[in-house]
């Protein structure tokens, strides 16, 4: 059997075991029972162990000791050995594998030692041993090899390619290649969820994040149709992954969630681990850190008992990177030297790399800079080695600002400088296909620029980071954020030409300035990266309210929605002073509300009043406090107007052109994450709609296949006697006449009728008769064979069709037939016999010439003086 099967084969399995039992009570072989067992052990682990328990019990019955049963036994044990494996039970699951394979290996059973090997390899994966799982994969090759399966041998090359990408993704390259995988495209899923697995894995080693995404995604696809559902769960972490590195943490957020899912389905607690632990990677990078260090906690616990392993290697990276993030430099430090110790024992230089970058980063900021360097360059040389531009794009950012806040750290010269770093960063980046360049980088890059008074290369570098926020966020949001950018461009640019007039004043201005805004542009695409990732109306309304409150000068905040129905604009939130104030209606069409002339007119409204707190510009919202500073700005998406966002200050002039800008992004993000949250719950509805629109049909689907069924038994069925009608018989007869004449085969006939059945109606009325009618159909019926036919001809005619039956068998069956009706009791009219004509067929025949002969021996029978048999 198959290593994996398509589920066609496995749904076609479990109809031959329920068609077994149904036949039999218990199935007698085990050509079904141990094939569909081997098939459930991902799909169904629970029922596949319960099969296999059921196996081992008839086996142990039958007792005689044959090759073909011990390697039955034998793979009854790597079942549960599996299901161990996957439970988390590493030690049981290798005493079963090692009692297994020796099984196997007793009678010469190739493949069936290639299969524990196999399995040997998973274990030795999840205990963090990459020697012992090299020998054992060679070992699963050789064996596989030897059994001459050749899908098996190509899975386990495959397999060992991928596993052999984390520790030398050279020689894992090279092998890809010459094992002809670059050519390979779709075909056997069973392989492809392998070889593709292999092609993503060398992709992503390669910064082709895209290219590995679509690999990871056909890995999914293939390991769902085939049963192989660890591997499915490994291909939606994998394209997790791949869209984290492409900075698109939605994506990654949803295919982490779809991982998590099927393993929390499963009920598989390593693969729970390792999905939580990726959860927590998207939320860190979403800027939920809290949320994410508790998922990675969580992450951690569940992988205790595969510690050293490389998913709980991951856990203790991610609770690395979300330290540094919160702050905790000294708790990061201990996360990164754990992942640090078993990264190095289990040989994956990318992710060594990674932890690598992380502790230089916790060092740096513990003014251990030396000490953060020297990681660092260790770093830089794993990641040049193989290849890993994207990584080395963060360690050179980290090299820069070591430079930068000590310069001279390891020695003079062009090199050590900041801007040397950031420049071969930026290279990297370019070179790298489908790869968003961190607006970080460019801003730090831009910065460094106008440092040293390369004003117009500064310019264009704020440009690219505008662009690279507007691909993380949105396109609206994001050219809200270039014009912020090119505002305080423009800034620089004016405290360069202050600069010959008052040189010192100025430089120190324009460096104030350029840190300002490079601060003020890092928290807009945070915040617009953790407004813009929620769909619910709620927690976007909180988010705006923190950061406003955050940002800006605002006593007063509220939002108001549109009501499309009442022509209203009706307040979802307003606060002031931190109290929450009671909801708020303005009418559209208000003269003096500044909020509906904002939403009418689609643009912001800025309000400034100097002193005079009693202007009658001020609030006009009843019972709140006098403003002295007010801007409006509608929500819009496109060509829609969602609502306003207002907020008032009781200081004069609070309002700049920085504030306008910065407030103008607030409501864009805000509009978008509206936008999507109500795209997405009409979505939902939607679909909820067109489940239940599907539901109904199939009922009505149901009901209609129900009538059809009941008009055609009214059709072809008898309604006094049940039995076939004339209709239906002569359709049997067509069919098993045309049978007889393409394949030489026997059909004889026998014509019943009741013997003096009109004087029953006559003595006893039309009801006896019946009666009497149906009590002779179920003689009839009763004796007839379960591959013959009866049926009512007419009156108190009735024909049997006999099949593959001599006319010789036929008068048998008449005359047996024949005594028992003369014997059955009716109720009233007592016992009546019946007068029997038996025709066979002939060459030549159509259902008149066969009906004749039966016929014409019925009135024989008839005439000779009733209830006897002739032959026709």
């Amino acid at each position: 059997m198959q290593l994996f099967a398509h589920n066609n084969e496995v749904e076609r399995l479990d109809a031959r075991l329920d068609t077994q039992m149904a036949s039999t009570g218990a199935p007698h072989t085990l050509d079904v029972l141990l094939p569909l067992a081997w098939h459930l052990r991902q799909r169904d682990t629970g029922r596949a162990v319960a099969l296999a328990d059921k196996v081992a019990q008839v086996l142990t019955a039958a007792g005689q000791a044959t090759a073909e049963r011990t390697c039955a036994l034998a793979r009854v044990q790597l079942i549960r050995a599996e299901a161990a494996w996957l439970a988390g039970d590493l030690t049981r699951a290798e005493a079963l594998e090692t009692e297994a394979r020796a099984a196997f290996g007793a009678v010469n059973d190739a493949v069936g030692i290639g299969d524990a090997h196999w399995l040997r390899v998973c274990l030795c994966v999840d205990r963090g041993n990459p020697k012992q799982r090299a020998v054992e994969a060679a070992h699963t090759v050789a064996a596989y090899t030897a059994g001459g399966d050749q899908q098996r041998r190509t899975m386990a090359v495959a397999r060992g390619i991928y596993l052999n990408a984390f520790t030398d993704v050279a020689a894992a390259r090279r092998e890809f290649h010459a094992s002809g995988f670059a050519e390979h495209a779709g075909g056997d899923p069973v392989v492809a969820a392998w070889v593709d697995a292999a092609a993503a894995r060398l992709a992503s080693l390669a910064n082709e994040f895209g290219k590995a995404a679509r690999k990871y995604e056909q890995v999914h696809g293939a390991a769902l149709q085939t049963g192989q559902v660890r591997q499915a769960i490994v291909g939606a972490s994998g394209v997790c992954a791949a869209f984290l590195n492409l900075n698109n943490p939605s994506f990654a957020l949803e295919w982490s969630e779809r991982g998590l899912a099927m393993a929390r389905g499963a009920g598989w607690p390593m693969l729970v681990g390792d999905l939580l632990a990726n959860t927590g990677e998207v939320l860190h990078q979403l800027g939920h850190h809290d949320s994410a260090q508790a998922h990675l906690l969580d992450a951690l616990a569940a992988l205790a008992p595969v510690a050293g392993s490389g998913s709980h290697a991951g856990a203790l990276k991610g609770l690395g990177e979300v330290s540094l993030a919160l702050g905790q430099d000294e708790a990061a430090c201990g996360w990164f030297s754990q992942a640090e110790d078993a990264y190095r024992n289990l040989g994956w230089k990318d992710m060594l790399a990674d932890v690598l970058r992380g502790r230089a980063e916790a060092l740096a900021r513990l003014q251990r800079p030396a000490e953060a360097l020297a990681l660092v360059d260790e770093s830089l040389a794993l990641c040049h080695e193989d290849g890993y531009r994207a990584k080395q794009i963060d360690l050179l950012r980290i090299a820069a600002g070591l430079h930068r806040c000590q310069p001279g750290l390891a020695g003079a010269g062009s090199r050590e400088t900041p801007l040397h770093y950031l420049n071969e960063a930026l290279a990297l980046a370019d070179g790298i296909e489908g790869y968003n360049v961190p607006h970080a980088l460019l801003e730090e890059a831009a910065a460094e620029y106008a440092a040293q008074g390369d004003l117009d290369r500064a310019y264009r570098l704020a440009l690219q980071a505008g662009v690279s926020r507007q691909r993380v966020a949105s396109k609206e949001a994001g050219n809200r954020a270039v014009a912020l950018q090119v505002r305080y461009e423009t800034e620089r640019i004016h405290a360069e030409t202050e600069h010959h007039k008052q040189l010192a004043a100025t430089e120190a201005r324009r460096a104030d300035a350029l840190l300002s805004a490079n601060a003020t542009l890092e928290d807009l695409g945070k915040i617009g990266r953790e407004i813009t990732a929620n769909l619910d109306a709620a927690s976007v309304f909180r988010a705006l309210d923190r950061h406003v409150h955050n940002l800006l000068d605002a006593t007063h905040f509220a939002i108001y929605l549109v009501d499309e129905e009442s022509r209203a604009l009706v307040s979802t939130l307003i606060v002031e002073a931190g109290e929450v104030l009671p909801p708020h209606r303005v009418a559209m069409d208000s003269p003096t509300a500044n909020v509906a002339r904002c939403v009418r007119e689609g643009r912001e409204i800025v309000l400034m009043h100097g002193g005079d707190a009693e202007t009658p510009h001020g609030n006009l919202i009843p019972g709140t406090q006098p403003s002295l500073s007010q801007m409006f700005a509608p929500l819009r998406v496109g060509e829609q107007t969602l609502g306003a966002i207002t907020i008032q200050s009781p200081q004069a002039d609070a309002y700049a052109e920085r504030e306008t800008a910065i407030f103008r992004t607030l409501c864009a993000y805000g509009a978008i994450a509206l936008a999507n949250g109500h795209a997405y719950a009409v979505a939902e509805r939607a679909r909820s709609e067109t489940a239940r629109a599907l539901d109904e049909l199939k009922m009505l689907q149901a009901q209609l296949l129900e009538k059809n069924r009941e008009l055609e038994s009214l059709s072809t069925t008898d309604r006094l006697t049940g039995l076939a009608n004339r209709l239906r018989l002569e359709v049997a007869l067509a069919e098993e006449l045309a049978r007889c004449e393409r394949h030489q085969r026997t059909l004889s006939l026998i014509l019943v009728d009741i013997d003096l059945f009109k004087s029953v109606n006559d003595t006893y009325g039309h009801d006896v008769g019946d009666s009497v009618l149906a009590e002779v159909a179920g003689v009839l019926r009763d004796n007839i064979r379960k591959t013959d036919m009866v049926g009512r001809w007419g009156g108190e005619e009735f024909l049997m069709v006999c099949i593959d039956t001599s006319i010789e068998e036929a008068t048998m069956v008449a005359e047996k037939v024949r005594g028992l009706l003369a014997a059955h009791h009716i109720p009233v009219a007592g016992a009546r016999t019946g007068s029997f004509g038996v025709s066979s067929f002939r060459a030549g025949d159509d259902i008149k010439s066969m009906l004749l002969r039966a016929d014409t021996a019925l009135y024989r029978a008839k005439q000779a003086g009733r209830n006897r048999v002739e032959r026709g």
